[in-house]
């Protein structure tokens, strides 16, 4: 019988076989090579190997069975599942796949690949995998959200949502679904966590308590995001290879376009604080390896600083984000700083000119975190 236990530890070029439904099996072709369900069957009096999909992308063993059990009632009734018209029975799990296989495994970063296929496994398929494209409607968006909402709350019920209108968004141009997906089940208004973003900023008490935090690399990661407004991961990852002066380069990014960094004195003071002699090791490291252990990290540094403590990494790019519109600087220079795709921003300034604009922004927000300490240093 099938397991997780035992598909797990399947060798290359070794194939399982399932006991409760007779010709399902799980199969691995290379050592590194993903896991796939399979159906044996006798289509027209021919022995004929079928795909059903990959072990966890995202299949489960159940639903493998449930389908294997789907696929062979066909073939009872005298029909070839390799014969099927788009027009036919083209379920949602068939979409899923390929939109894993060929969108999201093509184009998105592993950490955005586990999302969607943890999004994908555990809300969207169970409630709509084994419907027909074609005829999933609005309303079954509408109760998958619901019952999302209910079971993992809001976030993850719009994170859900994301990922359902990016598969349909990428199936309705594809060739295989043109003539049978019209238009996509998602419609405006569903998102009901727009009204809930976060606006939390550190006030001048909290700035000041974090600064003067010592020998703490967490401690030293936080006082850089905020000097920078650079994203936690892009931090995580710098190296003193992409240091240039006082010029940090970024090639990995979210936004997969590269982005230039303008460091100030405080920044580059805190670079150079941490010791580091290897140009290939990271600058924020824990002995030879990256950062880990972030979230106990976190609540440390957050009782150390005081005030809320409900603050989150992110808030600190929104800081960085909230001092500079406090000192009147435009929105399309703040964008800049922050790596937002905004096509005006080059159309409005030359490159020179903006180079200087995005200097003065990070000198603006060290002078900010100055004063702070300042402050807390009157009697």
């Amino acid at each position: 019988m099938l397991t997780n236990k035992k598909i797990d530890r399947l060798r290359p070029n070794q194939t399982i076989w399932d006991t409760k439904v007779l010709g399902l099996g799980a199969r691995r072709r290379t050592t590194k090579g993903a896991i796939s369900f399979i159906l044996y069957a006798r289509i027209q009096n021919r022995k004929v190997g079928l795909t059903i999909g990959k072990y966890l992308s995202p299949w489960s063993i159940d639903e493998a069975r449930t389908e294997a059990r789907r696929l062979l009632l066909e073939i009872s009734r005298g029909q070839d599942p390799r014969q099927r018209t788009e027009q036919d029975d083209s379920t949602v799990n068939e979409m899923a796949q390929l939109f894993l296989e060929k969108h999201v495994l093509v184009n998105n970063k592993p950490s955005h690949q586990r999302n969607q296929q943890l999004n994908l496994r555990r809300h969207i398929l169970p409630a709509i995998g084994r419907k027909q494209i074609a005829s999933v409607s609005r309303k079954d968006i509408a109760a998958l959200l619901e019952d999302t909402r209910e079971t993992s709350g809001r976030v993850t019920a719009d994170r859900v949502l994301a990922t359902v209108s990016k598969m349909w968004n990428w199936a309705l141009l594809q060739s295989r679904w043109i003539d049978v997906i019209q238009t996509t089940p998602v419609t405006k208004g569903m998102n009901t966590n727009s009204t809930g973003k976060r606006r939390r900023v550190l006030s001048s008490s909290e700035i000041a308590s974090l600064f003067a935090i010592e020998d703490d690399v967490f401690a030293d990661i936080y006082k850089f995001l905020l000097l920078t407004g650079v994203r936690k991961d892009e931090a995580a990852n710098m190296k003193l290879s992409d240091i240039s002066g006082d010029v940090w380069n970024i090639t990995d990014t979210k936004t997969n376009e590269p982005h230039v960094v303008y460091l100030s004195e405080a920044a580059l003071s805190i670079v150079s604080g941490r010791r580091i002699n290897d140009p290939e090791a990271y600058v924020f490291c824990a002995g030879f390896g990256a950062l880990s252990g972030w979230s106990r990290a976190t609540n440390r540094i957050r009782q150390q600083v005081g005030g809320q403590q409900d603050w989150r990494p992110h808030d600190l790019r929104r800081t960085f984000a909230t001092i500079l519109q406090d000192a009147d600087v435009e929105d399309s220079i703040i964008k800049a700083c922050l790596n937002h795709a905004d096509p005006s921003v080059t159309a409005l300034y030359k490159r020179s000119d903006l180079i200087k604009q995005r200097k003065r922004c990070v000198v603006i927000v060290e002078d900010y975190v100055k004063s702070t300490r300042s402050n807390e240093d009157e009697p």
